[in-house]
């Protein structure tokens, strides 16, 4: 199992991954945090992947090559194009290894248009921070969202100026029909409600925190498929996650650094080889994810699990009051 989740926020879209694979043997499941889920596209878009990784690495490195090829590459064009040429290549790829389970997530921008967002949707989530129905209370509302509220009720939508319109979007085999999520929206794939249920606590923090922060919305979403993870023991699901934001500057490979008293731990983006690396700074441990088609499940051996963020969480979590919000100066971003 995977958690892929996406949110379309005030200033375009973030995505998250996990990083782990599980490989099968004699019966019995192996799990490594090596799987780097989240591959740009484009300076504007970013897909996502949950399922069967050999599909993944089939069908990723063509969408990839074909879009370079599109006179057009805008948003737009790209959204109508990707599910009819994965629904070809997941046929070819089904015709050679039979059919496998494999689910998209898409986040793009649309950098020359404001977003749009529904007056009600604001109104629900601003409702949500007066009576602190979230997890984390707060006495204050971005500017922006008072700003939208301050329209006539009669108005449905507003434009926010200063902001790049997000798209979110899911599709999954073998139809791969595009399902768009509207703005001020997430979803997830691979988890099933559950990640979706802790996203939801966390809604007012990450999508109506500070609209121009990529550090609120990534260490919300974090905390909160964290939380789930942590809750549910999902053995499927683990080491660290990896963020992409989409916003009116292009696209941003996201990473953190988590300390407490006993240990030191980094996610980082490295630019040059283009992949996510978990290193914990304490004991020297340092795995570096992997695109999918530089996955081989034979080179899958030893202990290559990265459950050291999970568990300096707990850790952290037992000796914290029960009242205070899970994060704040623990958490560094980087």
């Amino acid at each position: 199992m995977t958690i892929i989740a996406g949110v379309s926020l005030l200033n375009g879209v973030m995505l998250l991954a996990d990083s782990r694979v599980t490989v099968t043997r004699q019966g019995e499941d192996g799990h490594f945090d090596v799987a780097q889920k989240l591959l740009p596209i484009a300076s504007w878009m970013a897909i996502g992947f949950s399922g069967d990784v050999a599909a993944a690495a089939f069908i990723i490195p063509q969408i990839l090559h074909s879009s370079r090829k599109l006179r057009r590459a805008d948003p737009i064009t790209l959204l109508r194009w990707l599910p009819r040429v994965t629904r070809k290549l997941y046929s070819i790829f089904a015709r050679m290894h039979g059919h496998r389970q494999i689910h998209f997530m898409i986040g793009a921008t649309m950098r020359d248009r404001p977003n749009i967002v529904e007056r009600s949707k604001v109104a629900e989530i601003v409702t949500s921070i007066a009576t602190k129905q979230g997890t984390w209370h707060r006495d204050c509302v971005p500017d922006v969202f008072m700003r939208v509220l301050m329209t006539p009720p009669e108005v449905k939508t507003v434009r926010i100026d200063g902001t790049a319109r997000g798209i979110l979007a899911t599709m999954a085999a073998p139809d791969f029909e595009l399902r768009e999520y509207p703005s001020l929206t997430f979803c997830t794939i691979g988890s099933g409600g559950g990640a979706s249920r802790e996203i939801a606590a966390e809604a007012d923090w990450i999508i109506a925190g500070d609209p121009f922060s990529d550090f609120m919305a990534m260490m919300g979403l974090t905390d909160a498929v964290g939380r789930f993870v942590g809750s549910t023991d999902l053995d499927s699901v683990g080491g660290m996650y990896p963020c992409i934001k989409l916003d009116l500057r292009g696209l941003a490979c996201l990473g953190h650094v988590y300390g407490t008293d006993s240990v030191k731990l980094a996610l980082t983006f490295d630019s040059q080889q283009k992949r996510w690396i978990q290193t914990n700074r304490t004991t020297g441990k340092r795995i570096e994810l992997r695109c999918p088609w530089e996955i081989d499940s034979a080179q899958l051996i030893g202990n290559q699990r990265f459950d050291d963020w999970l568990e300096a969480r707990h850790r952290f979590l037992a000796k914290r009051p029960a009242n205070s919000s899970t994060t704040g100066d623990d958490v560094l971003s980087e």
